[in-house]
C-alpha cells in the first residue's frame, strides 16, 4: 500500500500484498492459456473483495474520526493511484495498434480506448459480447481486461457516498453492518438470477459485482480483538483459503460463473484476510509474505493493465502462439510493468505536492481524460474516412435484413420471434425460414423468391441456436432448448407447406472444441427431422456454408495494409465439414418429406473454397457469408428447390 494510504491510518499489511500476487498470477495464467488454473479468471473477484476491504477500511475510519467524508481527497487518492498507469497503457496499446494493425481493427480498439478512458468499458464489453456478430471482436480486443477496473471505479463513485449515509442514518455498528449485508445479499440474489438469465450481463455488470465489494466490506466491521483471540481458527482458514482459492482457479467452470460459484473465491479470500488479521505468523500468511509474493504483489496492478494487451498484441505479431511463446510474452509484460511502476505510477502516486493538492490533482486528471477522450473521438473520425477501412467495415456489415427488422431474439431470449415477409395477405405458399444464424444467412435469396413467387416468407431464427436438439454450449443450451420447443409448436401452428432447415456444422461444446461425435449430431438431426416430419410439411435442409476458420475480410484488410499477411483460401474437404453433412443425410434416412439442397458449387470448387465471386468478397466473417452473394443465388436456390420437387 502507498504512504498516502498509511498516512491516512491505514497499516501495511503484506498479507494483502502477497493476495494481489495471487490474484494477478491466477488471471495471467487463464489469460495466456496455460494447462493449468484455466479458471484463474477468479483472480478478479479476489481483487474486489480486497478493494472492498481496503476502501471500507479507509472510509470508516475517516468517518469514525471526522464525522464525514473527504470527497475531493478521497478521489483524488483514487485518481493517483489508477489513471497515470492506466491512460499510458492505453495510449502505448492505441499507437501499436495505428502501426501493427489495419483501420478496420484500430477502430474497434479506438472504441474500446473510448470506453476505458471513461471507466465505462465493462457496459460496452457486454454489449458487444451480447451481439451475436461482434463476440469475437470482443475477445481478442487488447483493452478487454479493462471491464474490471471500470467496475471497481463505478463502484468507488457510489460506496463513499453510501457509507456515509449509513453512518449518519445508523447509529450502531451492527445496524450499518446488518445494512451492508442486506445490501451485498440483494446484489448476490441478483447474480445467481442474471446469470441464468443473461450470463454475460451478469459477468460484466457492476451491480451484480457488489456483493464481492460488499463481503471485503463487511469484514472491515469484524473486531480484530476478536480474531486475534482465535489464533488456531485463523491459522486454520489461511490454509484452508488458500487451498480453496487454487482449487476455484482449477476446476470452476465458466459456464457457471459468476452465480453462486463466485461464493468459492470470494469466501476464500475473506478466510486469508482473517488470517491475516488473526494469525499473522501462520503457515499461509508467512508463504504471501515471501519476497516473490511482495515483489509480484507491489506490481500487481501494473502487471494486470499489461499482460492482456501484450498477449494480445504477441498474438498479431507471431502466427504461432505455443506456450513457451505466451510465456515469454508474459516475461516482457512483467518488464514493462516493472519500468511502468517506477517511472510512471509509484512516483506519481506519491507525489508530495499533488498529495496535498486533491483540487488539482482532480484538475489535472479530468484535462488528460478530455484530451484522451478529444484525441480519439479525433482518430475515429480520420479512420472512418479511410478508404481501406470503408471498403472491409461495408463487407462487415452486410448482413441480412432480417435482422436490422430485430426478427432475431436477443441471446438471453428464449422466446421465438416470428416475422413475415412477401406476400403475406393473399400468398400462394406459406414457407418457413427456421434455424440459427446460418439459416438468417439465406434471407435475402428467400425474401426475393418470396417477392416473386407471391410466397408468405415467415422467419424462425435465433443466432447461436442450431435447430437440431443437441447439448452443447452450456451457457446457451438451456436457452436454445427452449427456443427449439417454442420454434417447432409455432410451425406446427403456423401450417406451413415448406420448412426451409439449415444449421452452422460446427457446435461448441462445454470444453471449448468443436463437437466430434457424430453419432450426437446424427441424433440430434433426427429429433428435429422427425418433429418436422410429422407435422406432414415438406422439409428442404440447405447444406451449411463453408467455414474459413479466420475472419476473412479482417485478414483481406490486414494484408492489403501490410503486403505480407497470408489469408489461404479454405480447403473444400474441411471448410464444408463432409462428416457432418454425411451424419445430417443419415438422419434424414425414412423421412420421405425431407430432402437435401446442396448449394456448395457455389461456393467452391473441387479443392478450394472462394473468397472472392466475380469481384465481390462473399465473406462477411470466418462462417457468414455477406447478404449481396446470398441474394445473387435466389435464382439458383428457386431452381434446386424445383429440381427437388420433380
Amino acid at each position: 500500500m502507498s504512504l498516502s494510504n498509511k498516512a491516512a491510518g491505514i497499516p501495511f499489511r503484506p498479507d494483502i500484498e502477497g493476495l494481489r500476487a495471487l490474484a494477478v498470477g491466477l488471471v495471467i495464467a487463464s489469460h495466456a492459456g496455460l494447462p493449468f488454473l484455466r479458471s484463474g479468471f477468479v483472480g478478479v473477484d479476489v481483487f474486489f473483495v480486497l478493494s472492498g476491504y481496503l476502501i471500507t477500511s479507509l472510509l470508516t475510519q475517516e468517518i469514525s474520526s471526522s464525522g464525514t467524508v473527504n470527497f475531493a481527497r478521497f478521489y483524488a487518492r483514487r485518481a493517483r493511484r489508477l489513471l497515470p498507469a492506466a491512460i499510458t497503457m492505453v495510449l502505448v496499446v492505441c499507437a501499436a495498434e495505428s502501426i501493427i494493425m489495419n483501420p478496420v481493427a484500430q477502430f474497434k480498439t479506438l472504441k474500446a480506448a473510448l470506453a476505458t478512458v471513461l471507466y465505462s468499458s465493462n457496459f460496452y464489453f457486454a454489449h458487444l459480447q451480447q451481439q451475436y456478430f461482434y463476440q469475437h471482436s470482443a475477445a481478442v480486443n487488447p483493452l478487454l481486461h479493462t471491464w474490471s477496473l471500470a467496475a471497481e471505479e463505478q463502484f468507488y463513485l457510489l460506496w463513499p457516498v453510501l457509507l456515509l449515509l449509513l453512518a449518519r442514518t445508523i447509529e450502531s455498528v451492527r445496524g450499518r453492518s446488518i445494512a451492508l449485508a442486506a445490501i451485498s445479499l440483494a446484489s448476490l440474489v441478483l447474480c445467481v438470477w442474471l446469470t441464468a438469465k443473461n450470463p454475460i450481463l451478469a459477468f460484466f455488470a457492476t451491480p451484480v459485482r457488489v456483493w464481492e465489494f460488499g463481503a471485503g466490506g463487511l469484514l472491515v466491521l469484524v473486531p480484530e480483538p476478536w480474531l486475534a483471540g482465535r489464533r488456531r481458527l485463523c491459522s486454520w482458514l489461511g490454509g484452508i483459503g488458500i487451498l480453496t482459492l487454487m482449487a476455484g482457479a482449477e476446476w470452476i467452470p465458466a459456464s457457471m460463473f459468476p452465480g453462486y460459484v463466485a461464493a468459492i473465491p470470494v469466501v476464500a479470500t475473506l478466510l486469508v484476510l482473517m488470517a491475516g488479521m488473526g494469525a499473522p505468523e501462520s503457515a499461509a500468511i508467512r508463504l504471501l509474505r515471501a519476497r516473490p509474493a511482495q515483489a509480484m504483489g507491489r506490481l500487481s496492478y501494473s502487471l494486470y493493465l499489461w499482460h492482456w494487451p501484450v498477449l494480445v498484441i504477441g498474438q498479431q505479431l507471431l502466427a504461432h502462439n505455443s506456450v513457451s511463446i505466451r510465456l515469454g510474452w508474459i516475461a516482457v509484460a512483467g518488464l514493462i510493468a516493472a519500468i511502468t511502476y517506477a517511472a510512471i505510477e509509484s512516483p506519481i502516486r506519491l507525489q508530495p505536492f499533488l498529495i496535498v493538492r486533491s483540487g488539482l490533482t482532480l484538475g489535472l486528471a479530468a484535462l488528460v481524460a478530455i484530451l484522451c477522450v478529444g484525441a480519439t473521438g479525433t482518430r475515429l473520425a480520420v479512420l472512418r474516412r479511410s478508404e481501406l477501412f470503408r471498403k472491409y467495415d461495408r463487407v462487415a456489415q452486410d448482413i441480412p435484413g432480417v435482422y436490422r427488422k430485430g426478427c432475431a431474439p436477443a441471446r438471453p431470449d428464449p422466446h421465438p420471434t416470428m416475422c413475415f415477409f412477401g406476400e403475406v395477405t393473399r400468398p400462394q405458399s406459406t414457407v418457413v425460414l427456421f434455424g440459427d444464424s446460418h439459416a438468417a444467412a439465406w434471407f435475402p435469396a428467400l425474401q426475393q423468391i418470396a417477392d416473386v413467387q407471391h410466397w408468405r416468407l415467415a422467419t424462425i431464427v435465433k443466432p447461436g441456436c442450431t435447430p437440431f436438439n443437441m447439448k452443447v454450449d452450456p451457457q446457451m443450451y438451456p436457452v436454445c432448448e427452449k427456443w427449439r420447443r417454442a420454434a417447432i409448436e409455432e410451425i406446427e401452428a403456423l401450417r406451413p407447406e415448406l420448412v426451409l432447415v439449415t444449421s452452422s456444422s460446427r457446435a461448441v461444446e462445454a470444453d471449448g472444441k468443436f463437437l466430434a461425435d457424430m453419432q450426437v449430431w446424427e441424433q440430434g438431426a433426427r429429433d428435429t427431422f422427425a418433429a418436422l416430419a410429422r407435422q406432414g410439411v415438406k422439409v428442404r435442409f440447405i447444406r451449411d456454408t463453408p467455414f474459413a476458420d479466420y475472419d476473412v475480410p479482417a485478414c483481406l484488410a490486414q494484408a492489403e495494409w501490410d503486403g505480407h499477411t497470408q489469408c489461404p483460401a479454405p480447403a473444400s474437404a474441411v471448410a464444408l465439414s463432409p462428416g457432418v453433412y454425411a451424419a445430417e443425410e443419415r438422419a434424414a434416412r425414412g423421412f420421405g418429406n425431407v430432402k437435401f439442397l446442396d448449394l456448395s458449387d457455389r461456393m467452391c470448387g473441387p479443392d478450394r473454397c472462394y473468397f472472392e465471386v466475380g469481384g465481390q468478397i462473399i465473406y462477411r466473417d470466418e462462417d457468414h457469408l455477406t447478404a449481396s452473394f446470398i441474394r445473387t443465388l435466389g435464382a439458383v436456390l428457386f431452381q434446386r428447390l424445383r429440381e427437388g420437387e420433380q
